[in-house]
């Protein structure tokens, strides 16, 4: 399960580093505006699903 883990994070840090050398590019049209928010959006979903996986999953072990 660590290594699903540690494939997963290497994963996350890839897109978040894809995602933010897109955001770092030249400023989009509004529809690439809209799209970059909405997937902004998505990425911190996601990310805010993994903490509370990860938190249960420690609680699940500690307990």
């Amino acid at each position: 399960m660590a290594s699903t883990t540690t494939t997963w994070g290497t994963e996350i840090a890839g897109r978040i580093s894809r995602q933010l050398g897109r955001l770092s590019g030249a400023l989009p049209g509004f529809e690439e505006s809209r799209q970059q928010r909405l997937l902004i959006a998505l990425l911190i979903l996601v990310l805010l699903i993994l903490l509370i996986l990860i938190v249960l999953a420690c609680y699940l072990i500690l307990r």
